[in-house]
């Protein structure tokens, strides 16, 4: 009764086996490196055997380091392109691309175009295309980011002749 329990376990295990040498032939090669003891003389034994001894060769790692190859987020620390401080005289500088993207108008507001205003223009039709060409303020946490990115410098009052955002520098009844 043993032995035939013993021939039935090793033909489930059989095809395991199989498919774990064809995988990784180092285990395969482990496993005729390991002399069995008289202890494993049944099918089943003989073919878990190879498999223990390849187990506990095998490193430990923690679930972070097995994860984190799948999400590289995880490890990545998140980082904004503002230079906190300059190297010669440890004052704060700008960020580029604030003042290249955005305006920022006297009354403490930011402005930007729309996203994709200048992107693939022959596929979108004439009032798709106004529309991106618009200009709409930042919200609250956008402007108090922005503000961070930029030195007081851009804060200042400009005054540009034929300026066409003069009308918009003063807010007159615009709660934000």
């Amino acid at each position: 009764m043993a032995a035939a329990l013993a021939r039935r376990v090793s033909a489930l295990l059989r095809p395991l086996s199989v498919s774990l040498c064809s995988k990784a032939p180092q285990l395969c090669q482990l496993s005729s490196l390991v002399q069995l003891p008289p202890v494993y003389r049944s099918a089943a034994a003989a073919v878990r055997a190879p498999l223990r001894a390849a187990a506990s060769l095998t490193p430990r790692y923690s679930i972070l380091q097995r994860v984190s190859p799948l999400i590289p987020s995880l490890t990545q620390q998140p980082s904004r392109s503002l230079t906190y401080v300059s190297l010669k005289k440890g004052k704060r500088k700008t960020v580029k691309s604030v003042t290249d993207r955005f305006m920022r108008l006297h009354c403490d507001l930011w402005i930007r175009r729309k996203a994709g205003y200048k992107k693939k223009l022959w596929k979108k039709n004439a009032t798709r295309r106004k529309r991106l060409r618009e200009h709409v303020f930042c919200s609250k946490t956008q402007t108090k980011l922005l503000d961070k990115m930029t030195t007081s410098f851009w804060k200042r009052r400009n005054w540009f002749v034929n300026d066409p955002y003069l009308k918009y520098h003063d807010r007159v009844n615009l709660k934000l």
